[in-house]
């Protein structure tokens, strides 16, 4: 008959093979593609047929812990045996003619474990009967990130860690851990530690196989796996390690030289081999193991072992796993703890200080895995210098995850003693809802999880029940808005919506929860009601709707009285595709409307005013906001584009934006008008790039000479200007230049030695940051008055020539090459110093960038800065109050900060600012007035962690508002009822501290346990919510 089923076997892969494929991991895939002839590959076999454990486990939850145990094992067993004979038959034909070593059919899940030839794999891959063929990947240990001997620390005491869990005020109710059975998959257990040894279930008069796995056990350096096991359920007469220190361990030996990581899942859901037991099963199984390849490398998001995981805590096995000690970095969470399909499986904890503050090491989410649920871990405990049981029956402090999870396993087992009927999947619930929140993101993030295990809490949570939860967003429309964070307190659960604008369903606490859609982009977040008991899954549907315009109002004015014209730009903050767009009057008023929110501001005034840019406007719905007077920065410098639209200007403009030169550029070619007002500018560098004719144009050069002999200074630059106008009386009566080569064939340009301050420059014309399109230089010399200052090197012609005019008392420098391309190799003279030093040549005063005044919390602040090269000995600081024209200097003596705030400046007064800048020549210049409108800019409201925490008999509470107004600070229990109403009504601006001295509006005292506190300040749109513990 087997030869029949092999027959039958060969005929499924010719048949099926086009219908059918099995998938094939692309691990698995890449072994096979690597492999030789005769190489053995590790792989699991994933049948197609598999029991829905979690599933089939809900629907009979209400037959207890071993009636649900019964049904899923003997479900998975029978569906194995049903199911894997052919496959079974296939490979042991295989294994006969030595292309398979060995296999192991599982029934955890529907699978076999299998070493075999690529050819064997290929085969399976045809078989109807299997989904998935993967590489059998290895379980590494977690290793801790730090150790030391902890052999003088006290013996008699109870750790530090177990009290941040609250495990001692479980103890004192009874609650230790008898009775319950927990478990590790680890390096193994020192069976004989003196902390341990009567814990194991094997010395209560239980056979060795059904307590350690694999049996015999071998012997070797277990230090890990005794630590972790310690931290569960230690404890030598009063020296206590561990969370349950009444409950009993058994283990699995799967890493570092034990057996298989899904057999040992497997003994586990089953130690005994009898459904109808229940003792023989842990209610916690601790993992401090991530998936590696082959070559070592860290596993994400893989699949492997995912059934085997559900089916164990099917069986009511609570499954926990270190997060990993690959942080601080984000998506550092490993397979198989990232995994997201649900809130609750591959429950993942993450390492915390004895000061609550996320350890450096702590592997972070989100994890990038396919499921609907991005953030891990779930939640974390203590697991730094953690002291525990170690190898030869001594006591070390370790620091990582794997020191975390272990206090997670342990509570388990205090809390399924508490509550015997809560499910694995009621107990996990239980720990995430009751969570401390850690931290400055209030909530669930991707650090902390949601917050630090707290058992008190978790223990109301069993003992009133919860629900779960599934939030859909829609606008007004009744579209759907998908991936919308929503917020559900008071446990600040943060799931997000999918495509279908629904979040999945979320565990949830009973009582009366919040449940807001933060706001989308556009509408107003919205927030409603939901009452939750035992059991219950509800869903809720929350509608949000656009926000209302606001309006910005204000004027743009230039020196003095001038008026000034703008075009205004606000770019939404949150979308920089959202632009509103406007202009001012004649008058250099404006008004623009546009939805609320907080938008950037750029202004585009006419010359000689330049770009400002003013971040952080915020105007609220149907709101008015006047920005007063805004007075642009003007600039001296024009840039005259020239170029015949290649762009080559671009390499000025970065030289003076390292310079911190504030400019203007005019594009001649869309900007006609602008000889018309050049006047506006004192220096002026014109550059003509490529342009062979037409360079400067008659009508160019008249406004030039215009210019010129209104004192003002030129910088005219490009290789072509002399061929094409070296005969003109502007070259030579203006520049006093004379045209002497229409091509030079050099590309190194140097300083005229002894030159003023051309001495000593050296660079070259291409290559590295020129346009290099300066390939035909031209050569030029000085007529009298004038100068040459750049020559060419290894060459007879001169390369640049300055002059000085007594008539009109111009400078202008002609470059007959352009400064775009300018290069500085190492050591050489880069394009911003040879343009700063032209420009100090020609006496270019200190010009000022950026000078803006802005209300702050503190008053008004003024922030500056100064163009580089300038020799600044301090700034001093003159107001000027345009109510009564006082003027009055705030510094004392000269400052040497770019940064000045007007402590005493008043509110709804409008103030002019200017800047004097002290030079080391005695020099002094003045950055010219900018006007402001004084509106003090508030701080916005804060609600403060409470002191001390935990707390008994009583702790306080600080908060701060920016402006009078109606306030409400209450204090909920976990289930959401109102205990304590402390604050309701009006109060004054400013810092704030009450205090609760634990006793409820009747004034009875409350237990210990978890509470929340909320503010809310409705003027200032706050509403916070804050977790804390009182111990008694």
């Amino acid at each position: 008959m087997r030869n029949v089923n092999v027959v039958v076997l060969l005929f499924l892969f010719l048949c099926v093979g086009i219908a059918h494929a099995a998938d094939i991991d692309y691990n698995l895939q890449e072994a096979i593609d690597l492999a030789a002839e005769g190489d053995m590959i590790k792989g699991v076999i994933m049948m197609d047929d598999q029991v829905d454990a979690p599933a089939l486990a809900a629907e009979w939850n209400h037959l207890g812990r071993a009636g649900i145990h019964r049904i899923v094992v003997e479900a998975l067993r029978n569906k194995a045996s049903e199911t894997q004979g052919g496959v079974a038959d296939y490979l042991e034909t295989q294994q006969a003619q030595g292309n398979v070593s060995e296999f192991t059919p599982l029934w955890i899940a529907n699978a076999f474990l299998v070493t075999a030839e690529a050819q064997v794999y290929r085969e399976l891959a045809a078989l109807p009967e299997i989904e998935t063929l993967e590489l059998e990947l290895i379980a590494r240990l977690i290793e801790p990130v730090e150790s030391q001997s902890d052999s003088y620390r006290e013996t008699d005491n109870v750790e530090e860690g177990l009290v941040m869990v609250g495990a001692p005020i479980l103890w004192e109710m009874g609650y230790t851990g008898e009775g319950e059975l927990i478990s590790s998959c680890d390096t193994g257990v020192l069976r004989t530690h003196p902390a341990l040894s009567a814990q194991w279930r094997g010395n209560q008069g239980h056979p060795g196989n059904e307590c350690y796995y694999p049996w015999p056990a071998p012997s070797m350096n277990n230090d890990h796996g005794t630590h972790v096991t310690g931290t569960m359920c230690g404890r030598a007469g009063s020296d206590t390690i561990g969370v349950a220190p009444d409950a009993s361990w058994i283990a699995v030996h799967s890493i570092s030289g034990g057996g298989s990581t899904a057999l040992g899942l497997q003994w586990l859901a089953d130690p005994d081999g009898d459904p109808n037991t229940v003792d023989d099963v842990p209610i916690a199984n601790n993992n401090s193991w991530g998936w590696v390849l082959p070559d070592g490398s860290p596993s994400k998001c893989d699949t492997g072992l995912n059934y085997m995981i559900d089916a164990l805590e099917a069986a009511q096995c609570v499954v926990v796993f270190a997060a990993g000690n690959d942080g601080p970095d984000e998506n550092t969470v490993g397979a198989p703890a990232d995994r997201t399909t649900t809130p609750l499986n591959c429950f993942s904890v993450g390492n915390i200080t004895h000061a609550g503050l996320a350890n450096g090491s702590s592997s972070r989410g989100p994890t990038l895995c396919f499921g609907q649920y991005h953030i891990k871990p779930e939640v974390c405990a203590p697991g730094t210098n953690i002291r525990s049981s170690v190898f030869n029956n001594g006591y070390d402090a370790y620091t990582g995850t794997s020191m975390a999870a272990p206090h997670v396993a342990g509570g388990v087992a205090l809390l399924h003693q508490a509550f015997p009927n809560s499910s694995a999947n009621d107990l996990k619930a239980a720990i995430y809802l009751s969570a401390i929140d850690g931290g400055s993101i209030f909530g669930e993030d991707n650090s902390y999880g949601n917050g630090k295990m707290w058992l008190p809490g978790a223990l109301e949570i069993l003992e009133n029940g919860w629900g779960q939860l599934q939030v859909s967003v829609f606008d007004n429309n009744n579209i759907p808005i998908p991936m919308h964070q929503v917020e559900i307190l008071p446990n600040g659960l943060h799931p997000y919506t999918q495509q279908t604008g629904t979040a999945p369903s979320y565990p949830v606490p009973t009582g009366d929860l919040l449940v807001t859609a933060t706001s989308a982009f556009g509408m107003k977040p919205d927030t409603m009601s939901v009452t939750i008991e035992a059991g219950d899954n509800q869903q809720a549907l929350v509608f949000l709707h656009p926000l209302e315009d606001g309006v910005f109002t204000g004027s743009i004015s230039g020196e003095g009285t001038e008026t000034v014209t703008a075009s205004l730009t606000f770019t939404h903050q949150e979308n920089a595709d959202f632009i509103v767009t406007g202009e001012t009057d004649a008058n250099g008023d404006f008004s623009i409307g546009l939805m609320a929110g907080i938008y950037n501001l750029s202004i585009v005034p006419s010359p000689p005013y330049v770009l400002q840019e003013i971040d952080g406007l915020v105007v609220g719905e149907n709101q008015t906001v006047d920005l007063g007077v805004l007075s642009p920065p003007t600039a001296s410098l024009l840039v005259v584009d020239d170029d015949g639209g290649d762009d080559y200007e671009s390499y000025i403009v970065s030289s003076l934006n390292d310079l911190n030169l504030p400019h203007i550029v005019a594009d001649l070619n869309q900007s006609a008008d602008i000889l018309e007002n050049l006047d506006l500018f004192d220096y002026i560098i014109w550059m003509t790039g490529d342009q062979q004719v037409g360079t400067l144009t008659s009508q160019e050069q008249n406004a030039l000479i215009a210019y010129l002999e209104m004192g003002k200074d030129l910088i005219l630059t490009g290789q072509y200007i002399g061929n094409d106008i070296g005969g003109s009386s502007f070259f030579s009566d203006y520049l006093r230049a004379e045209h002497t080569a229409d091509q030079v064939d050099a590309v190194f340009v140097e300083g005229v030695d002894g030159h003023e301050f051309g001495d000593g420059m050296l660079f070259v014309l291409i290559g590295g940051s020129s346009a290099g399109n300066q390939v035909s230089p031209s050569g030029v010399s000085a007529l009298d008055g004038a100068e040459t200052f750049l020559t060419y090197q290894d060459s007879d012609y001169d390369a640049a020539t300055c002059y000085q005019d007594q008539t009109y008392g111009y400078e202008a420098i002609y470059c007959a090459f352009g400064l775009e391309a300018v290069n500085a190799p190492p050591q050489n003279t880069p394009r911003e110093e040879l343009i700063r030093q032209i420009l100090l040549w020609e006496e270019y005063s200190i010009e000022f960038a950026d000078f803006t005044a802005q209300a702050a919390p503190a008053g008004i602040e003024l922030q500056w800065s100064i163009a580089e090269g300038a020799n600044i000995v301090g700034y001093d600081v003159d107001r000027r109050n345009e109510a009564t024209g006082q003027t009055k200097r705030l510094t004392d003596s000269p400052i040497f900060t770019t940064r000045f705030v007007d402590e005493t400046a008043q509110p709804e007064q409008t103030y002019s600012y200017q800047i004097q800048v002290v030079e080391a020549s005695g020099e002094v210049s003045s950055s010219g007035w900018i006007t402001i409108l004084y509106t003090p800019k508030l701080r916005a409201a804060h609600l403060e962690q409470n002191k001390p925490n935990p707390f008994n008999p009583q702790t306080q509470i600080m908060f701060s508002i920016p402006v009078t107004q109606h306030v409400e600070m209450a204090i909920f229990s976990i289930t959401g009822q109102l205990i304590k109403t402390l604050v309701s009504g009006e109060m004054e601006a400013g810092d704030h501290s009450v205090t609760w001295n634990g006793a409820n509006d009747t004034g009875e005292s409350v237990s210990s346990g978890l509470y929340f506190y909320r503010l809310q300040a409705k003027e200032s749109k706050f509403d916070q919510v804050r977790k804390m513990i009182l111990m008694k």
